[in-house]
């Protein structure tokens, strides 16, 4: 209860009051009450204003279909008002096999069964604050809201969303195959603006075309009692009804919330400092899930000690039906089945993704960025800093020869393009991953060698606690470089970057 209530008609009336006001404005009196750790003393901006999901939804897994209720919180914290609001419904790529986001010679291995349609669909909208349903056009992978009024700068609106999804039989980040069901980019999230504009989503063969600010997130899943579930955020409890288990789930300033899930899944948890580590794996993969569990302790621990603490309680690696790599996601990374498996297990592959995919939770995660407009800054940032890491542990001839297997990677005859083009800048994935992990990974490479190494972990670290919770820009980060470590990066620049 948020009132400790005394028999008295003045404090009887005020409550009144305040409780019809909360009703009008849609306002859950402060934001700050939902954020229940230390996290919030870090967090830049205004956790009044903080966007809050509370997402209800229940999981056939047999038919693959997920149905449920968003209910959005969201306060115009920009300068003008606003009469729409844009999310984006990722799970619509999936749709056709024109649409599909993968390039098509390779629909077959990634549709083991051959293609199925997944989508998502918007059943109804309501303003709970004003008590009446809303208008909504869906574009694509872009819901628009008609608010049906205009919300002024610092007012609050309170939506509820009805959604109804079917999730394809495929080996991807949002797909299920063989027992294994992954959830990436599976709800209406909201848009981000662009030049003071909402922008619209699109989804490229290749690259992660996401960006998302930090919000609270409520989640009530619903799902068969065999089920075992990997996700972001912690676990508050369980509750069992019947044949089916209601998993009640909290993420405190993430940008993203995703699950993965099976009935055969084993768990092995360990702890470093105040964070629980968790390894999600099928049974005849138990080797590789301990040794992903030894890989994520050693890997948080250089990563907490050289660019700023993990500031979570949980940090989970599970398992997943990825066609190969893997897929980071707040306080959740999904590696493909396969590297765990005989034969195609490889130790140094295993390590490098596994360490990737954590230091996205620095770059990505916690600093968040365009992975649409810029990809190379949490991209190239983090292939970089997987190989710190491996020099950390194995040496400078370690870190050389697998430089030289992920990185120096063959570019042909053509030069590699600027570094601040956008996803949709590439005619093909293997440009992309070519420019920006491979290329990218250099120039932050050479950055090191202009700064030096104190110099460096310093300007890292004063990155991460700058941008920690918000998100930044190519510019942003070379602006900071150049005053924190009082140089001129003009040539840099030029060699690098178009603008």
């Amino acid at each position: 209860m948020w009132f400790i209530i005394k028999r008295d008609k003045v404090n009887k009336i005020a409550i009144f009051i305040v409780l019809i006001l909360v009703i009008i404005t849609g306002i859950s009196l402060i934001n700050k009450k939902f954020i229940k750790t230390d996290l919030g003393s870090d967090y830049k901006g205004d956790l009044d204003s903080l966007n809050r999901y509370q997402l209800d939804v229940s999981l056939d897994p047999v038919k693959m279909i997920l149905e449920g209720e968003l209910i959005f919180n969201y306060t115009n914290s920009g300068q003008f008002s606003e009469n729409q609001l844009l999310f984006y419904l990722f799970p619509n790529a999936f749709k056709s096999q024109e649409l599909s986001p993968y390039e098509k010679n390779y629909l077959l291995v990634y549709y083991p069964d051959g293609f199925n349609p997944a989508y998502l669909e918007v059943e109804e909208v309501r303003d709970l604050t004003a008590g009446h349903p809303l208008s909504f056009q869906v574009d694509g992978l872009n819901l628009w809201v008609d608010l049906n009024r205009l919300l002024p700068p610092g007012e609050a609106v309170r939506l509820s969303i009805k959604f109804k999804e079917q999730i394809p039989s495929a080996l991807s980040r949002f797909g299920g195959f063989q027992n294994i069901i992954s959830l990436g980019n599976w709800y209406p999230i909201l848009a981000v603006k662009q030049d003071g504009q909402w922008r619209k989503a699109v989804y490229p063969s290749w690259g992660d075309p996401f960006c998302s600010d930090t919000a609270y997130y409520e989640v009530k899943f619903t799902l068969p009692k065999e089920y075992k579930l990997a996700h972001t955020g912690k676990k508050l409890k369980i509750e069992n009804r019947g044949e089916q288990l209601v998993y009640q789930l909290e993420g405190e300033l993430v940008r993203d919330f995703a699950l993965t899930l099976s009935p055969n899944y084993e768990l092995k948890s360990e702890k470093l400092g105040k964070t629980n580590i968790h390894s999600y794996y099928l049974p005849e993969a138990e080797e590789y899930g301990l040794e992903a569990l030894r890989l994520a302790k050693q890997a948080l621990s250089f990563f907490n000690e050289k660019f700023g603490l993990y500031p979570y309680e949980d940090l989970t690696i599970v398992q997943a039906n990825l066609l190969n790599g893997g897929m980071e996601y707040p306080q959740l990374v999904m590696l493909g089945k396969n590297l765990y498996t005989k034969p195609y297990y490889d130790a140094k592959v295993f390590e490098f993704v596994l360490v990737h995919e954590i230091a996205h939770q620095w770059w990505y995660g916690l600093v968040g960025s365009d992975g649409l407009r810029e990809p190379w800054l949490d991209e190239g940032l983090t292939n970089y800093s997987t190989l710190l890491y491996f020099e950390s542990i194995y040496g400078k001839q370690e870190r050389e020869r697998l430089k030289k297997q992920f990185i120096d990677l063959p570019r042909g005859e053509k030069n590699p393009l600027k570094l601040d083009q956008p996803l949709t800048a590439y005619q093909n994935g293997e440009d992309y991953y070519t420019n920006v992990y491979g290329w990218g990974a250099l120039a932050f490479e050479e950055l090191h060698n202009i700064l030096g190494d104190r110099k460096f972990y310093q300007i890292m670290q004063a990155y991460f606690k700058k941008y920690k919770y918000n998100r930044s820009s190519i510019d942003d980060f070379l602006h900071l470089i150049e005053r924190e470590g009082r140089i001129d990066l003009t040539s840099f620049r030029k060699k690098y970057f178009s603008n």
